[in-house]
């Protein structure tokens, strides 16, 4: 048998996924098969695995582009095998789906992670998790077979995909069984963990405080934390505040992991979700009880609860805690468990995992001259993934769903604009017709149609389009979207109503406004490009600043035409990153709405008119919070937090308010999690105020807390007492990115514990530091003067060419 196989990162690092594919090709040759290897380029050598010199490699580029597919299918033809392996977490498969089409080779795609979790970060086709979900099924309908780690991976996935996917873990050697009970409770007494020093995925804060909690009643134990990764110091710092750091080892990086599961007794892993982690296995094999969580993925099938371990509910500490220490405390509950932990680990030997993968290729490799991707004969049940895939398989399908260099944004101009698209737009609709009549019906179709021909249609006329730029005048239009009113504010002394459009859907009379303008100003990169082509663009942002990395790209690419307002001449090259821009585009104008803040009069009246409306909170001291939300904009958004509201809600005084300002979108029911009751039931003491103008909120505050937003800025800049809460800043850090360094560049306390107390503390005794203050004014708001407004409109002044007092058209 003939077996192509690929991952990633081979000639980068050796991840989890190359380890067991290198694993995988030499044991299939020790077999008396012909092994082939794809990977991406690198120069990367492991000391300790590497590729049988019998398994040919090859090397082909990390990106989607029709180079790329061409190269790989040449290799696939030249090597001709059986079945082609990729094994992945990424949606760089997609190029396998393109290479092997009309080739009749069985494809098995093996997927190594928790999909909820790379679908937000490393699957690239599609624009939103809906979208990407999507498209990895369709991916999945062109495969022959599925191979995935969990059978709770494999109950997630549509029904006609279950019936060829199969379940197969990872194989670790197992470790000589223990000689007996004595010799195992003779070890350290030690709880270790080992794996990547990562706090959101691994969740290793919540071990490290569950240990706080029982270190005193197990004196002798310690707990070795072993591997590094970007929560180390962090860890660090935490085991210090947390008085543990005497009882914990945090041992670095290791190349003998074994020789420190052989030494100690319990094995920990905290994770919040895992695929079929290879440490859980070596631990188990090395006579370890392992501890962890049941909803943690891949844990909650290999450890079985009250035999081989304990599993932990809730993602709770307490649980964690109290499940630990009832370990800790049984010698004989733990030296039986120990037994079946090395017992439960021999089904992971390689032998037993070699075999059940030998089996499935075998099967698939059976396929060959009746694959998915020969035959592509359409199921009734897979109508919508069959109907995605032959899009996707479309010439040069990849730049509609990863434009992401100027390359490919020309190739994906070309694509869009060629004879041949358009001349199909009316085939794509037809079929996504027939999609809406077998799910929907065809009432749902006719209305649909009718949309489509009434909102859309007439924006492919160059009729209309030709129509709307000769009409071009000297308008300025503001576009922004709904609940921020910073493009408002500038214009508003400017422009007309009618200019100033706060919403991205428009009807065709709108889009024509836009086609006429000479000048778009936006406040969300949100200028649309159908009608607007000639026209000039002023971005100013809805933010005062960078904390958390940001892009317009959602708004679709931005050309030369833009000008990019920022803030300071230290941010403008993040900006230019941002918003993938050359740096010339980017102008250090200042923010418009931070002028407020240098206006004394407007600074009275927004407070004088606040506590005329809430006379109670005079004589308060206000404390203001305003989180951002955290998850994917916009369909999964959460405030998953572990501050105990209601407790920080009863421990304020008399003399205390906390006002709250969410997020619209934490508000809204659909699709949003976290722990809001606290924030919205608390009546009294905490105070939700979403609809109430944020600036204002600011000025009539005593102390601002923030995390990642951008109000962290303007509380600064208004001379505001600030705390930054940030219990979740690695999740967050690893899931959104900063712009500045977060916890070095903060000019206030950071508090990163989950405590109302410890926060409480904090806000009683908030004061400004002034040299940080100024330092950080200077670095990150040093053209935010009071003057920002009209820098902008100079800049708006020189891209119309003339004095905008002066568009008669366009003024009041």
């Amino acid at each position: 048998m003939r077996i192509c196989l690929f991952t990633v990162s081979l000639n980068r690092q050796m991840t989890g996924i190359d380890k067991v594919a290198v694993e995988l090709a030499n044991e299939m040759v020790n077999r008396g098969h012909q092994v082939s290897y794809i990977s991406h380029p690198g120069n990367f050598a492991s000391d300790r695995l590497s590729l049988d010199p019998r398994v040919t490699q090859h090397t082909i580029n990390q990106n989607y582009s029709n180079k790329t597919i061409k190269l790989l299918k040449s290799i696939i033809k030249r090597e001709n095998p059986d079945v082609v392996l990729p094994m992945i977490t990424n949606s760089i498969v997609g190029i396998f789906v393109s290479a092997l089409w009309k080739m009749d080779i069985p494809l098995l795609i093996s997927e190594h992670n928790n999909p909820e979790y790379y679908l937000d970060k490393w699957w690239k086709l599609g624009r939103n998790f809906d979208e990407r979900q999507k498209t990895r099924f369709i991916i999945f309908n062109a495969a022959d077979k599925v191979h995935v780690l969990n059978e709770s991976f494999k109950q997630d996935l549509p029904q006609f995909l279950q019936a060829k996917t199969v379940v197969i873990k990872n194989p670790t050697e197992p470790a000589p069984l223990t000689e007996g009970a004595s010799d195992y409770l003779k070890r350290r007494k030690e709880v270790i963990c080992v794996g990547r020093v990562e706090n959101y995925q691994k969740n290793l804060m919540c071990l490290l405080s569950a240990f706080s909690q029982i270190h005193q009643q197990c004196p002798d134990w310690t707990l070795r934390i072993v591997g590094t990764g970007p929560s180390l110091e962090f860890l660090k710092r935490q085991s210090e505040k947390l008085g543990i750091a005497k009882k914990v080892i945090f041992h670095g990086q290791t190349d003998t992991p074994e020789e420190l599961y052989a030494q100690a007794q319990i094995y920990a892993i905290p994770s919040r979700f895992e695929g079929c982690p290879l440490g859980l296995i070596e631990a188990m094999s090395h006579s370890l009880p392992a501890i962890g969580f049941s909803e943690c993925s891949g844990v909650n099938e290999m450890i079985l609860d009250g035999k081989n371990g304990l599993l932990a509910n809730g993602m709770s500490t307490d649980s964690l805690a109290e499940n630990l220490l009832s370990l800790i405390e049984n010698d004989e509950l733990r030296a039986t468990m120990s037994e079946n932990a090395a017992q439960s680990a021999q089904k992971y030997s390689p032998q037993v995992i070699y075999d059940e993968w030998e089996k499935v290729l075998q099967e698939t490799a059976k396929l060959k001259g009746k694959t998915k991707l020969g035959s592509f004969e359409v199921v009734e049940d897979e109508l919508k993934y069959d109907a995605g895939l032959s899009e996707l398989l479309e010439q040069n399908i990849f730049w509609r769903y990863f434009p992401a260099s100027d390359f490919y944004k020309k190739k994906y101009k070309e694509l869009v604009s060629s004879r041949s698209w358009k001349a199909g737009g009316i085939l794509r609709f037809l079929k996504r017709q027939k999609l809406k009549v077998s799910e929907a019906g065809l009432l749902t179709s006719i209305i649909d149609s009718s949309g489509y021909f009434i909102n859309n249609a007439y924006k492919n006329n160059k009729l209309m389009t030709r129509m709307a730029t000769s009409m071009r005048s000297d308008e300025v239009v503001g576009i922004d979207i709904p609940n921020l009113t910073d493009v408002e504010d500038l214009l508003g002394d400017h422009v007309q109503n009618k200019y100033l459009l706060k919403n991205l859907e428009y009807g065709i009379g709108k889009e024509l406004l836009i086609g006429r303008a000479k000048v778009i100003v936006s406040g969300a990169g949100a200028a649309k490009k159908e009608f607007s082509s000639g026209a000039k663009r002023v971005e100013i942002w809805h933010a005062a600043g960078a904390v958390k990395s940001f892009s317009s790209k959602g708004y679709r690419q931005l050309k030369d035409d833009y000008v990019i307002c920022a803030p300071s001449e230290h941010v403008r090259h993040l900006y230019a990153k941002f918003y993938d821009v050359n740096i010339e585009n980017v102008r250090v104008t200042g923010v418009p709405k931070t002028d407020l803040y240098f206006d004394n009069a407007e600074i009275s009246r927004r407070r004088d008119a606040f506590f005329e409306q809430y006379p109670e909170h005079i004589d308060k001291k206000i404390y203001f919070y305003a989180p951002t939300f955290r998850g994917v904009w916009s369909k999964k958004v959460s405030l998953d937090l572990q501050l105990n509201f209601q407790e920080l809600a009863d421990s304020l005084r008399d003399d205390e308010v906390l006002i709250t300002k969410l997020h619209p979108r934490l508000l809204e029911n659909s699709g949003v999690t976290g722990n809001l009751s606290g924030i919205l039931s608390t009546q009294n003491k905490i105070i939700n105020l979403s609809d109430y103008n944020a600036a204002s909120l600011i000025l009539a505050s005593d102390v601002v807390i923030s995390d990642y937003s951008s109000l962290i800025f303007e509380a600064v800049l208004a001379q505001k007492p600030l705390i930054c809460y940030a219990e979740d800043i690695d999740r967050y850090e690893h899931d959104r990115g900063f712009g500045l360094e977060y916890r070095d560049e903060m000019p206030c306390p950071i508090i990163e514990e989950p405590s109302a107390q410890v926060l409480l503390e904090a806000l009683r005794n908030a004061s400004i530091d002034q040299d940080r203050y100024k330092q950080f004014i200077e670095k990150f708001l040093g053209a935010c003067d009071g003057q920002a407004s009209h820098r902008v409109i100079a800049v708006i002044e020189e891209l119309l060419g003339k004095p905008l007092t002066e568009s008669s058209s366009a003024i009041v």
